[in-house]
């Protein structure tokens, strides 16, 4: 196990590409954005087989614990980076990933001990939390999810990390457009039907005035509802990085020039990934014209799969989850279980006398 040198860094997102599982989460360009947003220096990591080739590849970043709730509030700007030095978080999202050639178990296996061998330079707390990458085609979906879990989590779990089920959705994009229709529930495609007779038509946000004209319209609508939003840096930094790649779209709902929804994708290999999806006008139709139409356009750019960014389908899931999972299973998504593991590591024994002399 060793950093990547820089010649690898350079040519990390292609390796991304390359790998089973690899999506945005483990980029470089990730890895950029979350760093110029809250702080942080992320790690690359490589492991090599015996023969010198790359065989795992896995991207860390450096989180201040509850970062979101010190984020943009009085003295933060002071707080998260001495938390982020003294109670450090290390998240790797969607890694580690297994290159052409290498072996699942034992890139899993490697990582999972080097990351809990691997020093804190201040030796205090720190947690380490690895999510492991969900399929990515329809197909993948079909096998016995549950017997590969449980034996990739097997890798971890021996290793001293604690396991959590998540799920998600994964939506077939390689289906046809009347295939896709028919796999709709019917209040769905009311809906979408609905929508297209009031003339709501969906477009993409082409540059950063328009995304800004339209951060301000969601701001509104989340004050309205009581919640908290961040600051436009979030959305104007997510763009600077992400949108010359691609891998990231903004859509609108609107008509006569009055946006009534929204909904962000992550786009990046096989597969797309929702976000920011927000109702700006209550009671429109215009939020499932929007899903149908990300479904065709993602569909039309050859991605495998569209990913409703999960779910909770648990008998005890709250109400709030059980109504937000009715209006995602519309969309005749598939259940794709991944898992999350951490691990928390105290104060590393103390060395002797001889071994600090060494």
């Amino acid at each position: 196990m060793e950093f990547a040198d820089s010649e690898t860094v350079e040519q990390w997102d292609a390796l991304v590409s390359a790998a089973d599982g690899g999506f945005l989460f483990q980029t470089k360009m990730w890895a950029d954005f979350w760093s110029s947003y809250i702080g942080g220096r992320p790690s690359f990591w490589v492991a090599r087989g015996v023969e010198g080739s790359i065989h795992g590849i896995l991207m860390e970043l450096r989180k201040s614990p509850a970062w979101d709730v010190f984020f943009e509030r009085p003295f933060g700007s002071a707080m998260l980076p001495a938390m982020r030095s003294v109670l450090p978080i290390r998240e790797a999202l969607g890694g580690p990933l297994t290159l052409p050639g290498g072996c699942k178990e034992s890139v899993q296996r490697a990582f999972a001990l080097h990351l809990r061998r691997r020093p804190s330079r201040v030796g205090v707390l720190r947690k380490i939390i690895v999510t492991s990458p969900a399929a990515l085609s329809y197909g993948a979906a079909l096998i016995d999810e549950e017997a590969s879990s449980d034996r990739n989590a097997s890798e971890f779990e021996s290793c001293g990390y604690g396991a959590t089920l998540l799920q998600t959705l994964l939506v077939d994009l390689q289906k046809s457009e009347d295939e896709h229709w028919s796999q709709l529930h019917r209040s769905a495609r009311k809906t979408v039907s609905r929508a297209q007779r009031d003339g709501i038509v969906v477009r993409t946000v082409t540059d950063m005035s328009e995304l800004r004209h339209l951060y301000e319209a969601v701001i509104d609508s989340r004050k309205r509802m009581g919640l908290r939003s961040f600051g436009f840096r979030n959305w104007e930094l997510m763009w600077e990085w992400l949108n010359p790649t691609g891998a990231i779209h903004m859509f609108v709902a609107e008509v006569a020039d009055q946006v009534l929804a929204c909904l962000g994708v992550w786009a990046f290999g096989k597969m797309i990934q929702e976000f920011a999806s927000v109702r700006i006008v209550d009671k429109s139709p215009a939020g499932d014209l929007l899903k149908w139409e990300v479904i065709q356009w993602g569909r039309s750019r050859g991605y495998d799969s569209y990913d409703l960014a999960g779910v909770n389908l648990s008998p005890d899931a709250s109400d709030k989850e059980k109504q937000i999972a009715r209006h995602k299973l519309k969309w005749g998504g598939v259940p794709v279980s991944l898992s999350r593991y951490s691990c928390t590591l105290g104060f590393p024994p103390k060395r002797t006398k001889l071994e600090r002399t060494r």
